[in-house]
């Protein structure tokens, strides 16, 4: 485990402390030879009513199939921003890790506390 941190913002401020996880490391069968898994993730600094406020008139759904999982475009943008926590922070302990993320085979999936609640 690593913890990603900000020296010059308070621990409790958003997105400043992220927790990545490597299992792989300990078991290299958690995935195909030649890849990894990572879990990074902000430790719940996240306000929780910033996501719901985004949400399409603010209720999810809780579904989870493509045709009824829909999010507003400020929900998506809202994403990509907070992601771009989590890619500065692996970049810290794995610089390149934005190609090898691109590499043929690589999976990617972003969830969000929405996400995490379901």
């Amino acid at each position: 485990h690593h913890s990603v941190l900000n020296l010059e913002d308070d621990v409790t401020a958003e997105q400043n402390l992220v927790i990545v996880s490597i299992p792989t490391i300990f078991d290299p069968n958690l995935a195909p030879d030649g890849f990894h898994v990572i879990h990074a993730y902000t430790a719940a600094s996240e306000n929780f009513q910033d996501w719901e406020s985004k949400l399409d008139g603010g209720v999810d759904n809780g579904k989870t199939e493509e045709k009824d999982y829909q999010r507003t475009k400020t929900y998506k943008d809202l994403k990509e921003e907070k992601t771009e926590a989590l890619w500065l922070a692996l970049e810290r302990i794995i610089p390149d890790i934005r190609e090898r993320a691109k590499k043929q085979g690589s999976i990617v999936e972003v969830g969000t506390p929405l996400t995490h609640r379901r």
